[in-house]
């Protein structure tokens, strides 16, 4: 009698083990560098020297600068990696915006600082200046005392 009991709760372990076992076909987990990022996450990044302007809203980007009144919008995706650096690609490559997340100032502004440096390369033009997280602007400039 004991001799079928625990064979029987052998057999019950064994079962319990292979239902908690992962599915021979499991979704491929993404590396560190790969990490999804929220499509609703939103940026507002703005630079000098030249002046430029670029919004990111999800999968959109939009930006502008004073050759380019109008803007320029574009479809794209985010993507973060392990140290918290956001990248924001175009499709087709035509602008890539890399957010670093560091405290960032603006030599013209008296403001508090962002959160984000950004690097922008778009068509021959590299870029640096600072972003926030939401929409709206990126410095806003302290009451005078």
């Amino acid at each position: 009698m004991l001799r079928v009991l625990a064979h029987a709760l052998m057999l019950t372990s064994a079962a319990m083990l292979s239902a908690c076992a992962a599915p021979d076909e499991a979704p491929e987990q993404a590396s560190m560098g790969e990490l999804d990022v929220s499509m609703s996450a939103q940026f507002s990044c703005t630079g000098t020297e030249p002046f430029w302007n670029l919004s990111i809203d999800g999968r959109r980007a939009h930006y502008t600068s004073p050759e380019l009144m109008d803007g320029r919008g574009y479809d794209g995706a985010q993507s973060a990696d392990a140290a918290g650096a956001i990248t924001y690609t175009a499709t087709g490559g035509s602008l890539i915006a890399t957010l670093t997340p560091e405290a960032c100032a603006s030599e013209m502004v008296d403001a508090p600082a962002a959160q984000y440096s950004v690097k922008v390369m778009t068509g021959d033009q590299a870029l640096a200046g600072c972003c926030r997280t939401g929409t709206g602007p990126v410095f806003v400039e302290r009451d005078s005392p």
